[in-house]
C-alpha cells in the first residue's frame, strides 16, 4: 500500500528517505481515502432507500475503523519523524513544510509518539469515539419526525411547497429534513411556526443523541 511504501522509504537502507519515497505516498493515500469515503458514505445522506443507508453506515464504520488502524501506525510515524529531521524537509517552505507540521502533530494528538497500555488505551477511546458518532450521524438519518400545520401556520410558503405536502384532512404534513425544513426557516412569515420548526429541529433524536453527547463528554 502507500502507506508501507513511505514506511519502506524510512527502514529500506538502500533508499534515502525523501519527500518522494515518504512523504508523497502519504499525500496520496490522504486523497485516495477522501475519495472512497465521499463515494462510499455520501448516499447514506440522501438516499431514500434504508438498505442503501444502513449499508452507507457499515461502510462508514469500516472506514473509520481502518482511518483509526492507519493513523495509529508507529512506523509511519517514524518514517515522516526521520523524514522531518532531513536536511531535505528543514529547507521545506510552504505547503510541503505544513504537510509535514500537521502529519507529526496528527500522530502525536492520537497517542502514536506514546508506548505501552497508554497508547492502546487512546487507540481505545478513539475507536468508541468513532462509533459513536457514526452512531449520532445515523441516528439524525434516520430521524422521522413530523407535524401538521395549517394553511394560516404556512403563510408565505410557495404554493409548490404547500401542494407537495397537503393532507387528505387539508393541513400540511412539515417535516424536519433539510428540503423542508431550510425553505420553512426562509420563507414562512409566521414567527411561531418557525421557532416552533427550530425547536423541533434542534431536539431531533434528543434522547438517543444526548445519551451519546453524555458517553462522549465521560470519555
Amino acid at each position: 500500500t502507500l502507506l508501507d511504501n513511505a514506511v519502506s522509504a524510512h527502514t529500506d537502507s538502500a533508499q534515502a528517505v525523501t519527500w518522494a519515497g515518504v512523504m508523497q505516498p502519504l499525500v496520496e493515500a490522504d486523497a485516495e481515502f477522501g475519495v472512497v469515503e465521499s463515494v462510499c458514505t455520501f448516499p447514506g445522506h440522501v438516499s431514500a432507500d434504508k438498505a442503501v443507508r444502513d449499508a452507507c453506515t457499515a461502510a462508514d464504520t469500516r472506514l473509520s475503523a481502518y482511518a483509526i488502524e492507519s493513523s495509529a501506525r508507529k512506523d509511519v510515524y517514524e518514517a515522516v519523524l526521520a523524514f522531518s529531521e532531513t536536511a531535505e524537509a528543514k529547507n521545506l517552505t510552504g505547503e510541503k513544510a505544513r504537510c509535514v507540521q500537521k502529519k507529526l502533530l496528527a500522530f502525536r494528538r492520537l497517542g502514536v509518539h506514546l508506548e505501552g497500555e497508554v497508547a492502546s488505551q487512546v487507540k481505545g477511546l478513539l475507536t468508541r469515539m468513532s462509533e459513536l458518532g457514526i452512531q449520532f450521524s445515523k441516528n439524525l438519518g434516520e430521524e422521522d419526525e413530523s407535524m401538521e400545520l395549517s394553511e394560516a401556520e404556512l403563510a408565505g410558503m410557495p404554493a409548490d411547497y404547500l401542494r407537495e405536502r397537503k393532507q387528505p384532512n387539508g393541513k400540511f404534513k412539515v417535516t424536519l429534513k433539510y428540503p423542508c425544513y431550510v425553505p420553512l426557516m426562509e420563507k414562512c412569515r409566521v414567527p411561531e411556526t418557525r421557532r416552533l420548526m427550530e425547536a423541533a429541529f434542534n431536539s431531533r433524536c434528543k434522547q438517543a443523541n444526548g445519551a451519546i453527547l453524555e458517553e462522549l463528554v465521560s470519555l
